[in-house]
This record gives C-alpha cells, sequence and structure tokens, in this order.
C-alpha cells in the first residue's frame, strides 16, 4: 500500500501468492514526510523500512528485492 511510502511498514501478507511471486517495495525513507532528512540519510535511517520489508516479504513468503 501506498501508506508504507510514510510509514516505512505494510500490513504483513497472509501467505504465498503463488509460484514465482517477489516483493519488491520501495524503500522512500523520509523522501515524503520529511524532505530535508533525505539530504543526510544513512544506511542506518533505512534499516527500520528495510527489516519491516524482510517481515513483510516473509508473510508474503517471497524473496525480497529492495527497489
Amino acid at each position: 500500500p501506498a501508506t508504507r511510502n510514510l510509514d516505512d511498514t505494510a500490513t504483513i501478507g497472509p501467505g504465498s501468492r503463488g509460484p514465482l511471486t517477489v516483493y519488491a517495495p520501495h524503500v522512500y525513507t523520509y523522501a515524503f514526510s520529511d524532505g530535508a532528512g533525505a539530504i543526510s540519510l544513512s544506511k542506518d535511517d533505512l534499516l527500520r523500512s528495510n527489516a519491516h520489508a524482510r517481515e513483510e516479504a516473509d508473510g508474503w513468503q517471497a524473496p525480497l528485492v529492495i527497489t
């Protein structure tokens, strides 16, 4: 859902959507909520969003691709 762009998290999937499914969220940390934060973005700033993306992909039983 588009709310992931603001919250860096989404609902955990209820299971597999079928073969060849990939979970590929766009990580927009600070892009929509704090544009100034994006200027000095570090790897540590992305940890929360990426950890949530891993949980979301696991919920869908799909490989994770961060785009």
